[in-house]
């Protein structure tokens, strides 16, 4: 019980004043006093905060701020990491057999492929689609490693022998078969961090081109 619960109501409510002057908040007045907040707002609502009151609420604002974005930070991993797990089992009750990656390559295709029938062509600035890419299509289909080529878009700013050996190891297509960067010269002076470019691969293979848009034409009727 607070120290203050017996006291008179218009003691209270001097301390209440009192309280409010120093600093304090109407949840603070109300559990120190024993009375409800609505009645701690109500009698010190025409008070003046000392200059050093004013500061404490501030630092408390501002704390209470942080701990708001740190409940949401946690909540919101909390749920990303259920999201998660709810990935994870829709993965581990499909079989990831080479079907499996013949439908994830030729959606993939669709998406951002060249659509020629005499070659697969694939462009992307993100690393971990190329790598799921060139792995669904090295998994789905019977291909020669020496059919692979690629070709990397840089800016001026970028560090070419750099970029091309980054792109080589996300491919794992050696550098011999890279044909000649392009250039962009129109990419202004801004220069993003840690963007390697964009990545074109081209797999030289009719009967492959012709698979995977058999597949995505096929999709529209089957689903």
């Amino acid at each position: 019980m607070s120290q203050f619960a017996n006291a008179s109501s218009p003691d209270k409510k001097k301390l209440a004043r009192k309280f409010r002057s120093r600093g304090a908040t109407q949840s603070e007045i109300a559990k120190k006093l024993d009375i409800s907040q609505s009645t701690a707002s109500v009698w010190t609502n025409s008070v003046t905060i000392s200059a050093r009151g004013m500061t404490r609420l501030n630092k408390l604002k501002d704390l209470a701020r942080r701990n708001a974005v740190s409940v949401m930070r946690e909540t919101r991993g909390i749920e990303e990491a259920g999201y998660g797990a709810a990935a994870q089992s829709v993965f581990s009750a499909i079989k990831k057999d080479k079907h499996f990656f013949q439908v994830i390559c030729s959606m993939l295709y669709w998406a951002e492929g060249g659509k020629k029938d005499t070659s697969v062509s694939f462009i992307n600035s993100d690393p971990k689609m190329i790598g799921v890419f060139l792995h669904s299509l090295r998994k789905g289909f019977d291909v020669s490693e020496s059919k692979f080529r690629g070709m990397v878009h840089l800016h001026p700013y970028h560090d070419s022998e750099e970029v091309l050996g980054f792109w080589s190891r996300v491919s794992n297509i050696p550098l011999s078969q890279f044909s000649k960067s392009y250039l962009k010269s129109n990419a202004g002076p801004r220069k993003r961090p840690n963007y390697m470019g964009s990545f074109r691969v081209r797999y030289y293979d009719t009967r492959v081109a012709k698979q995977l848009k058999s597949i995505y034409t096929t999709l529209p009727d089957f689903i």
